[in-house]
């Protein structure tokens, strides 16, 4: 189907190309009118040499040139097939497109019609931490969503480059799941996003998954204390080793990207009814039996009773009741 598709926009190219190659009539003199494409627009030339006749022959050439370009951009952008670009999950502390289960072989080899890009991001305090209250911090505003700030520039290249893949760039969605959906809902209140992506596809998550300033600052003041530092020169000295070390041992008290004012409004809700994104298509919606995942981190589990048990139950308030 694909090859077919291919191959008839190779043929309807080629004839296009023909058509521009093939020398234009003679236009006739007879009865005194102008020669086309000879009009002189400069009401006040300040060269009598701009007075002369321009050669017809080559702005001719020049149009038509530009009708056959036009006519490869309009097949081109007819046989070019969607992008899909997916932003993965990890509670913005963790994740990458290494992940084998964000390979998108299986969705690729099921629907031939895309392009799937998978984009990787800062986490975790290399992405998404707040240095507001730290000497210095002034300097580095936008710190809090640099995992965000990321993927706007992976959606930039792709709309430079995606249509050397076949890929139509007028025609990208957007699509992730957890951090990944948070992500994808997010994208489009940052300035200079308009025109990057057609469609959004949320998989549990939301903008609800931010966090405001104030609520950033418990991460940052585990890190001053971790590494000892109390400015931001200091922390900048840092080695990559030992950086490397604190966000592993820090990972569990990750941030969420921060309604900063900045990057971010900092009322999302508001933002949304301002109706800065009613020129997309949005499907929201949540993975079925996902709260499994936290079931433990919930308190359900016990010493005695499984945590899952529990939660099919609906024993939780109960269980907790006789602890």
């Amino acid at each position: 189907k694909r090859l077919f598709a291919l191959i008839l926009a190779a043929v309807m190219m080629l004839a296009l190309a023909a058509c521009g190659n093939s020398a234009p009539a003679e236009p006739s003199l007879e009865d005194g009118s102008q020669t086309p494409n000879s009009t002189n627009v400069q009401s006040e030339p300040s060269d009598p040499a701009d007075n002369a006749t321009p050669d017809s022959s080559q702005t001719d050439d020049s149009a038509q040139a530009e009708q056959t370009e036009g006519g490869s951009n309009m097949l081109v952008a007819y046989f070019s097939l969607a992008v899909m670009v997916f932003f993965h999950g990890g509670s913005y502390g963790w994740g990458a497109t290494s992940d084998p289960i964000y390979d998108g072989q299986n969705l690729v080899e099921k629907y031939d019609d895309i392009i799937l890009v998978t984009v990787e991001y800062r986490t975790g305090i290399m992405g998404f931490i707040d240095f507001f209250s730290v000497e210095g911090g002034n300097e580095y505003e936008e710190s809090g969503n640099l995992g965000l700030l990321d993927q706007v520039e992976a959606l930039r290249w792709i709309q430079k480059n995606i249509a050397a893949f076949g890929g139509n760039p007028d025609n990208v969605t957007i699509w992730g799941e957890s951090a990944g959906a948070g992500s994808v809902s997010l994208l489009p209140l940052i300035n200079d996003t308009e025109g990057l992506f057609k469609r959004i596809i949320a998989e549990s998550g939301s903008v609800a998954l931010t966090y405001s300033t104030e609520e950033c600052q418990n991460l940052t003041q585990m890190l001053l204390e971790e590494t000892g530092c109390s400015t931001m020169s200091e922390l900048m000295a840092l080695p990559t080793e030992t950086l490397v070390k604190v966000n592993e041992k820090l990972n569990d008290y990750n941030n969420f990207p921060e309604r900063d004012g900045v990057v971010l409004p900092t009322d999302l809700y508001a933002a949304y009814e301002t109706g800065v994104a009613s020129d997309l298509d949005m499907l929201i919606g949540s993975n079925a039996d996902e709260v499994r995942y936290w079931i433990n981190e919930m308190g359900y589990s016990t010493k005695l009773v499984s945590g899952e048990l529990i939660y099919r139950l609906g024993l939780a308030d109960f269980i907790r009741s006789m602890e």
